[in-house]
C-alpha cells in the first residue's frame, strides 16, 4: 500500500479529535451518573441520553474497519508495524480491539446509524448480542487514543492529550438543580 503521508497525518488528528470528544464525553456521562439520582423526563435524562449516543458514535466512527474508512483501522493498514510497536509497548491487544470493532458494527449496522428492519423489533437484544460493557468501551476508548497519540508524537515531536475533566461537576450540578428547585421530579 502506497501511503498518502497528507491522508495518513490528517487521519491520526482526525482519530485523536474524535477519541478525545468521547473520552471527555463519557467522564462527564459517568460522573452524572455518580449523582445517582432519578429522573423524570428532564434535561440531565436528556443530556445523559445525548452523551451516551456521541460517546458510541465517536467509538464507532474511530474503529470502523471498513477499507473506505480514514479510522483507526486505516492507520493501522498504512503503517502496521508502528500501530503494533506502540500497542506492545503499552501492552494494548490489538485483537481486542479487532474484536470490539466487530461488535461495534453490529451496534452501528442495526440500531445506531442504521435502523435494521429485524433490528428494530427490539434494539436491546442488539446491544446484548454485541456485549458490549462500559468497561470495555472505556478501554478501547482510552487504548485507540495512546496508540496514535503515541504515532502523532513519532510524526509530530508533540504528544497530545486529554484534557484534564474528572467529569466530577456533574453530580454537584444535579445536586444544586434539585436544591434550588425543589420542585423538580428528581430524587437525589
Amino acid at each position: 500500500m502506497t501511503i498518502d503521508r497528507s491522508r495518513y497525518e490528517k487521519a491520526v488528528r482526525r482519530n485523536l479529535a474524535e477519541l478525545n470528544n468521547a473520552i471527555l464525553k463519557r467522564r462527564a456521562l459517568i460522573g452524572l451518573q455518580s449523582a445517582k439520582s432519578a429522573h423524570s423526563l428532564d434535561f440531565f435524562t436528556i443530556a445523559s441520553d445525548a452523551l451516551f449516543n456521541d460517546v458510541v458514535a465517536h467509538a464507532i466512527l474511530v474503529l470502523d474497519q471498513n477499507g473506505q474508512s480514514a479510522s483507526f483501522w486505516y492507520v493501522y493498514r498504512c503503517d502496521e508495524g508502528l500501530v503494533r510497536k506502540f500497542a506492545k509497548r503499552r501492552d494494548i491487544s490489538l485483537d481486542r480491539l479487532s474484536d470490539l470493532s466487530k461488535r461495534f458494527k453490529i451496534i452501528r449496522d442495526e440500531t445506531h446509524f442504521h435502523i435494521d428492519r429485524d433490528g428494530v423489533m427490539n434494539p436491546s437484544e442488539v446491544w446484548s448480542r454485541a456485549s458490549i460493557t462500559g468497561n470495555d468501551l472505556g478501554w478501547a476508548l482510552e487504548a485507540a487514543y495512546d496508540v496514535l497519540a503515541d504515532i502523532q508524537e513519532s510524526v509530530t515531536g508533540t504528544r497530545p492529550s486529554v484534557a484534564e475533566y474528572d467529569g466530577k461537576d456533574a453530580a454537584a450540578i444535579v445536586r444544586a438543580y434539585k436544591a434550588q428547585h425543589p420542585e423538580a421530579k428528581i430524587v437525589v
